[in-house]
């Protein structure tokens, strides 16, 4: 029982005491009682902040001129129903109607942070709902209504005889001049309004309004749209005062400008803010948005923020981006992230595009294990990552070609290295784009990726510290409520905070909790007294520990454990006190709404776990000084609860490398370095190597790892490092994978490694060595009772390319048959197509022409079948080098241009390079000299990106003879020379028999004897097994030497029992 029903029931007892007790005495108690109660029912008078609004309908007049008195009453009140309604299910209260207009309320019972965020939308949806009653009933089209909304203090209290509740004060006043001046049909709102919701609304900026008692005229806003992805920007200075910015009117300029000419130039750029913490990156970058906002312009914008605990997440940034433009929250399941993102990507890519979506989403870390179009390829990790950054790129191109484009990205040091190197590509790709891409970032991001900032229209923007001017003009700015600032107060900051405007801020900050300010509401008060005494730390590690010493022991100790969790941390994952029970979730928030107060951290949009709550440290300083200020006993025992935390929550498996490192500082070695080898298993997964070999390494240094495991790190290690071209790591990663295979008793995982051995060794020339080791797996499979039969074909596979490679052409053929029937019998669609391509590659060799475009054609079919666009290309590839051996050179160049196609379409750079060789080879073998050489530059220069190739020997002896075709004879001496020397040191007795017989042909251009490398030549090839090479070789002997007639009559023999009726008609057009 209240004290209210108290006082009623006691009142009713008194009465019920008349005839036993004196009425006067009676009359005089109840007197008292309801003299109480009166008290008690009045509302008193409050000072409170608010969100006023008022909304006007107009054309009710017009309307009512044909219509009945009572049906225009019955409309009107539907009218007001429905736009009470928008008012009450945003969370207002309608305080009156005056005529056409009515006025709501927002924090009448408690106030929210998003009281003015809610008002808008309110007005909003009131403009929504009249267009929709208009819709229906035509005899509403005349009506329309404007808004006008305000936010403040106001007095809230009873007024007139009646006792009615209301509010008053200036801030009422206001939002009724708003409303009209607003023009009809739109929501015009106050700055002051605007500020709480910076980044929710899609605004523009009217002209200033002269309001009658107003000293100035007023900053309103016209609301057009709630963003397509809304974004809560914090309002910038301190204690809730808004401060401008100082100092930096310069680079925001250039930011602007440099933004236009992006856009007027249809140029892609970029421009990185770089400075020291605190200096004012992310204050520059705040204006420039807000100015983006206020421009009027179209302009489509992505925002994007790494940090340090996400920085081992590959592609996670990438991840920030798109999630943010496609309002992709952390915690949406999976197939509702996939959703969104295909959403957003087929809208300015087509409804063809779900594959480039999906190729996106796993780059991001979102499951595609299920998706109908990429499924098929996820253990090819190379490709999946070329065609998700084309898909990016394309993305990004479409967008700017439609519209201006900008990217801010604040705290790219943080970033993880794959995102910065694809946003590069991405940059440059797009270089007749209207992409503008703006970041911020401490130095250290140009040492972790030298690749970052490189384009031709690439700016860095460095930040120096303000001068001791513009230091004085931010202090006066942030204390402008104080009437009378002291110059020594103004001096003592200037020059502690060393131009460093963070610094500033935190200052001022720690005045205020040490009331030497006294920050009211209106009017800020400096107490000359107190600041006698006051000292100002020398350093801003000094003022920020200031701060936190002046936090009570549990704040200081919350504040402490979060910080431990991360910059951004969430409201479950703070570890426990280590000596005292957990603290409620209550009063979690409670402390975590005096940090908001105190504006030490902030609310974070979304959240990376499902229910919970985020937030990040107002500043990465902050954090940590915050950190460091931790006994380091407890923060190894604080690390391992937030590892335990992140691994038994559902959305571990994709937080790897955070869980990894939260054990490894907690000095768990052997938890930590089972999480690493998972992480490194997730970046392989999307080709981040950099990021999986440093997460292998380190699984394999840390712990005592299962033998399973250590197979799994040194198995990925192998990869990378054969990905490197590091062949040498790669054997030496491998022989440790057998190791563990051999303990797991795994026959697969030994055949498996072992196989990569002998690759390696391929590639490295040492293919005696490498003979041996795809021996020994072979071996060890049939050694099984019932061994794989994929495993198997695998094993003689790389058995047959390693007789290749020695120039056992035939025996490689016939082993790469026996591993094809292998691979029908386990119905390895994959293997099928390796298989069938390497027999075509053979045939090639041997001149089998028509059986090599049989086995090309299978392996096409099978992987266009298995929608591997990349192999699909691979075939192509293969199928055009038939062509061009048969003399079909015209043929060759289409079926190499629709590789090439292909290879851009995905973004397969790395095979490209092949295929411009390829096609260059076409070329001269057609005369066109000039566009060879032109094309084999292009070849030569990919090798060169992709760390080199086998087929580069190929490549120089294809330019040598194209410069032979032009007549330029040193520099098809040049290319001869480096043709043979790459073909001795990698023992290719193809490569090395056309190293001979072009310097045969150089001889011959010099006129002299070239019997010696010709004969050299054919004895190569006749000893491979390669007919049509030797024939060719005889033929062009015989043209340098009249001779060698009887060479000529051999090798056109050899062309007819061949089948090179192309070839044939262009050395001999008799025949």
């Amino acid at each position: 029982m209240d004290e209210r029903d108290t006082l009623l029931e006691a009142i009713k007892s008194q009465e019920q005491l008349r005839g036993s007790v004196p009425d006067d005495v009676i009359d005089a108690t109840i007197a008292a009682l309801e003299e109480r109660l009166v008290a008690l029912e009045q509302v008193p008078t409050q000072r409170r902040q608010m969100t006023v609004l008022f909304a006007d309908v107009s054309g009710f007049t017009a309307m009512s001129e044909s219509m009945d008195a009572e049906d225009v009453s019955d409309i009107m009140d539907t009218v007001w129903r429905r736009l009470d309604a928008a008012i009450v299910e945003h969370n207002g209260t309608i305080d009156k109607h005056i005529g056409d207009a009515v006025m709501g309320l927002w924090g009448v019972g408690s106030a929210r942070e998003d009281d003015p965020e809610q008002a808008i939308r309110a007005a909003l949806a009131i403009q929504g709902a009249l267009t929709q009653m208009a819709a229906e009933d035509p005899s509403l089209e005349s009506l329309a209504v404007r808004v006008g909304i305000n936010t403040g203090p106001v007095v809230i209290g009873e007024v007139g005889t009646a006792g009615e509740v209301t509010v008053t004060g200036d801030t009422v006043n206001v939002a009724s001049r708003l409303e009209s001046a607003a023009p009809v049909g739109g929501v015009l709102v106050s700055h002051s309004t605007y500020r709480h919701v910076r980044g929710v609304f899609n605004v523009t900026q009217r002209p200033p309004l002269e309001v009658k008692g107003k000293s100035e005229p007023l900053v309103t806003y016209i609301v057009e749209t709630v963003a397509p992805r809304p974004f809560r920007l914090p309002t910038r200075g301190v204690e809730g005062v808004e401060t401008a910015m100082v100092g930096r009117e310069q680079q925001l300029a250039a930011l602007q400008a440099a933004q236009q000419r992006s856009a007027a130039d249809s140029a892609s750029a970029s421009v990185t803010i770089v400075g020291e913490a605190g200096i004012g990156k992310s204050r520059l970058l705040y204006e420039f948005n807000e100015w983006l906002s206020l421009a009027g312009s179209d302009v489509v914008v992505f925002r994007g923020r790494a940090d340090q605990q996400h920085q081992g997440n590959p592609y996670g940034l990438l991840r920030d981006v798109l999630a943010f433009r496609f309002d992709i929250a952390d915690d949406d399941p999976a197939d509702v992230a996939v959703e969104k993102l295909t959403s957003g990507v087929t809208e300015f890519l087509g409804e063809s595009a779900v594959d480039q979506a999906h190729l996106v989403g796993h780059l991001m870390g979102l499951d595609m294990s299920a998706s109908p179009h990429i499924g098929h390829i996820l253990d090819d990790a190379r490709q999946l990552r070329d065609r998700a950054i084309h898909g990016v790129t394309q993305l990004f191109g479409a967008i700017a070609d439609r519209v201006p484009t900008v990217v801010m990205l604040e705290d790219i040091h943080w970033a993880d290295r794959a995102t910065l190197v694809m946003g590069q590509k991405v940059i440059d790709a797009c270089a007749d784009k209207r992409l503008f891409v703006v970041a911020a970032a401490r130095p250290l991001v140009f040492e972790r990726v030298p690749e970052w900032g490189t384009g031709p229209r690439d700016v860095r923007l460095d930040l120096e510290p303000l001068d001791a001017d513009a230091a004085a003009a931010l202090t006066d700015e942030v204390l402008k409520r104080a009437a009378d600032v002291p110059t020594e107060l103004r001096d003592t900051i200037v020059a502690r905070a060393d131009g460093n405007p963070f610094f500033v801020e935190e200052i001022i900050k720690m005045l205020i909790e040490d009331d030497v300010i006294e920050a009211g509401d209106d009017e800020w008060v400096i107490r000359q007294e107190r600041l006698e005494d006051f000292n100002v730390p020398a350093t801003l590690t000094g003022v920020i520990q200031a701060r936190l010493d002046r936090l009570d022991a549990a704040e200081r100790d919350l504040l402490g454990r979060a910080s431990v969790v991360g910059r951004l941390f969430w409201d479950l994952a703070i570890p426990p006190p280590v000596d005292a029970g957990a603290e409620s979730i209550g009063e979690v928030h409670r402390l975590l709404k005096v940090f908001e107060d105190r504006e030490l951290v902030w609310p974070h949009p979304g959240a990376d776990f499902v229910g919970t709550e985020e937030y990040i440290f107002r500043h990465a300083v902050l954090r940590e000084v915050t950190y460091e200020s931790v006994l380091k006993r407890l923060r190894r025992s604080y690390h391992r609860s937030i590892a335990e935390w992140l691994a038994s929550r559902a959305e571990a498996p994709g937080r790897a490398a955070m869980i990894a490192t939260h054990y490894e500082a907690a000095g768990a070695p052997a938890e930590s370095a089972e999480w690493y080898v998972t992480a490194g298993e997730q970046a392989q997964a999307r080709f981040a190597n950099t990021s999986a070999e440093t997460y292998f390494g380190k699984a394999l240094e840390y712990g005592d790892l299962s033998a399973a495991d250590r197979f799994r790190a040194a198995d990925g290690l192998a990869e990378v490092a054969m990905l490197g071209a590091r062949y040498d790591d790669a054997v030496s990663a491998l022989r440790d994978a057998v190791a563990a295979a051999e303990e797991t008793g795994s026959v697969g995982d030994q055949a498996r490694a072992l196989i990569g051995i002998a690759f390696a060794m391929l590639r490295e020339g040492r293919s005696r060595e490498a003979s041996e080791v795809a021996a020994d797996a072979e071996a060890r499979l049939r050694a099984q009772a019932d061994p794989d039969p994929g495993m198997l074909s695998e094993a003689i596979r790389g058995s047959a390319s390693v007789l290749l490679r020695l120039g056992e052409i035939t025996k490689a053929k016939e082993r790469c048959e026996e591993a094809l029937v292998l691979a029908r019998e386990a119905h390895d669609l994959r293997e099928m197509g390796r298989c069938a391509g390497l027999i075509g590659a053979i045939c090639n060799s041997l001149a089998h022409y028509d059986e090599a475009a049989e086995r090309y054609a299978e392996a096409l079919e099978i992987d266009r079948q298995r929608g591997d666009r990349r192999a699909e290309a691979v075939w192509l590839i293969g199928s055009g080098e038939l062509s061009r051996l048969k003399g079909d050179y015209e043929e060759a160049a289409a079926q190499l241009e629709e590789a090439l196609e292909i290879q851009r379409s995905i973004g397969d750079v790395d095979q490209e390079a092949l295929t411009l060789s390829n096609l260059g080879g076409a070329l001269m073998g057609m005369g066109d000299f000039a566009a060879a050489i032109d094309i084999l530059g292009q070849a030569e220069a990919g090798f060169a990106r992709a760390g080199g190739s086998e087929h580069l020997s190929e490549t120089k002896r294809f330019t040598a003879q194209a410069y032979l075709g032009l007549g330029n004879v040193a520099a098809a001496r040049t290319a001869a020379d480096e043709a043979m020397q790459l073909a001795v040191e990698d023992e290719n007795p193809d490569h090395l028999g056309h190293a001979w017989r072009v310097k045969a042909l150089l001889a011959t251009a010099k006129g002299k004897p070239a019997g010696e490398p010709f004969g050299k030549a054919i004895e190569l090839f006749a000893a491979a097994g390669m007919e049509r090479d030797a024939a060719v070789t005889r033929w062009e002997w015989s043209q340098a030497d009249a001779d060698k007639s009887a060479l000529r009559d051999e090798a056109i023999q050899t062309f007819n029992s061949l089948g090179l009726s192309g070839f044939l008609a262009r050395i001999s057009p008799d025949q």
